[in-house]
């Protein structure tokens, strides 16, 4: 990734590259590492503002994603490159938004997505009130690009599939929970095997509602809602106490 790109504010782009290990087995960069993308332009941007994770920290405080939905239209293959554009659209007594939108190394948009974050106590592991270091930078004034994501996602009643998988080690972030892209990774795997061979993500509204830690276990439940489109919804849940950890919806085409 290159650093040198413009970082006016209060937006910004940011330059990728897919890597060998970023794809998929028909060459095509993967959901998750579109995340990671994603991920990795709002630091950056939050860095450049002032209140990045290492600011954040200074007043006992961090960041913490809560609801993601990212819709693609195109998949860059290997050593393709990936232009990102992101800046924040406003926010509320709780939470911040931030959209994205993905390019292409001909200019053309391949993708975007819409987020909602909170600030969360790192000592306390609550939500706080967005704070006034936050709440006094610039928003930009143009028409937003992407619609925030609201409403609520319906719960899985009838699973076609129930996957188990563990926390490992190298899932954890800096804030000691297991870094939010896992959550799609065990989402998008728990899908059938015919699914994932022959279909490809188009959309994902993934709704995160509690951390999970090391050795824990996710079990994740799917249903499927539609075949026109594709569409399932997804439940993830924490084997020890059965307590909800996330929702989502996809789509495939």
């Amino acid at each position: 990734m290159e650093k040198n790109q413009t970082t006016q504010l209060p937006k910004i782009w940011l330059d990728f590259e897919v890597r060998a290990y970023e794809v998929d087995i028909y060459n095509r960069v993967s959901p998750v590492t579109i995340a990671n993308y994603l991920q990795e332009a709002a630091g950056q941007h939050a860095d450049h503002l002032g209140v990045g994770v290492t600011d954040l920290l200074k007043h006992r405080l961090t960041w913490v994603l809560t609801r993601i939905k990212i819709d693609m239209q195109q998949y860059p293959s290997r050593y393709e490159p990936v232009r990102v554009l992101t800046y924040p659209i406003g926010y509320d007594k709780y939470f911040v938004y931030r959209n994205f939108q993905l390019y292409n190394a001909q200019g053309k948009q391949i993708g975007q997505a819409t987020s909602t974050w909170a600030v969360m106590d790192i000592q306390a592991r609550k939500m706080v009130g967005v704070p006034q270091l936050i709440t006094s930078l610039p928003i930009p004034d143009d028409e937003d690009f992407i619609t925030r994501t609201k409403g609520k996602i319906a719960k899985v009643n009838a699973p076609l599939s129930e996957t188990l998988f563990r926390v490992r080690w190298n899932d954890l972030d800096t804030n000691q929970h297991t870094n939010n892209a896992y959550y799609l990774q065990w989402a998008i795997e728990s899908l059938p095997e015919e699914v994932l061979k022959s279909r490809q993500l188009a959309s994902i509204d993934l709704l995160y509602r509690l951390e999970t830690t090391w050795k824990e276990g996710v079990v994740a439940r799917t249903e499927q809602t539609s075949t026109q489109p594709l569409s399932f919804i997804h439940q993830l849940i924490r084997e020890s106490d059965q307590k909800e950890l996330a929702q989502a919806t996809t789509v495939w085409v």
